[in-house]
């Protein structure tokens, strides 16, 4: 079956915790990254405060997430990525890119300007990846147009 994109809800968390987990696992190996115990609690903070996350879902299990989410302490009109992971067998299928579409799709409607995020200083399939959607990346920090710039 093919993954399906789709809103998170508060009935994936403890779905969503185990992808925040691997992912955080997984990057870890390039060096201090934020960790699982401050983006999983932010996630379910922002599904509870109605954001709208993304997930791939198949055979009825989670697969991967796109974890983008606005902070009132933050600057106006700004989303932060906090990570997109999916999970190894179902990489290479473009849910990552979907994802992240569905993203900016979602957050251009509500006005928002910019995504910035960050990536483990040495994960280059993170910032390979953040590139090739349109990202413009500096380092390890990246930073998305949203009012229709390529990033650039």
């Amino acid at each position: 079956m093919n993954p399906e994109i789709r809103l998170l809800t508060y009935d994936d968390a403890l779905p969503l915790q185990s992808l925040v987990e691997a992912g955080s696992a997984e990057v870890s190996q390039y060096g201090p990254t934020i960790g699982s115990g401050t983006i999983y609690p932010l996630l379910i903070q922002a599904i509870l405060g109605g954001q709208a996350l993304f997930c791939a879902e198949a055979d009825g299990s989670l697969v991967g997430y796109c974890g983008w989410v606005s902070m009132p302490s933050g600057p106006e009109g700004t989303v932060y990525g906090t990570g997109t992971f999916v999970e190894k067998e179902h990489r290479g299928r473009g849910l990552a890119r979907e994802m992240r579409e569905r993203a900016i799709e979602h957050w251009r409607r509500l006005g928002f300007s910019q995504v910035i995020g960050t990536a483990a200083a040495g994960n280059q399939a993170g910032l390979d990846s953040a590139k090739a959607a349109g990202f413009f990346v500096s380092g390890h920090e990246m930073r998305f147009d949203l009012r229709g710039s390529d990033g650039e």
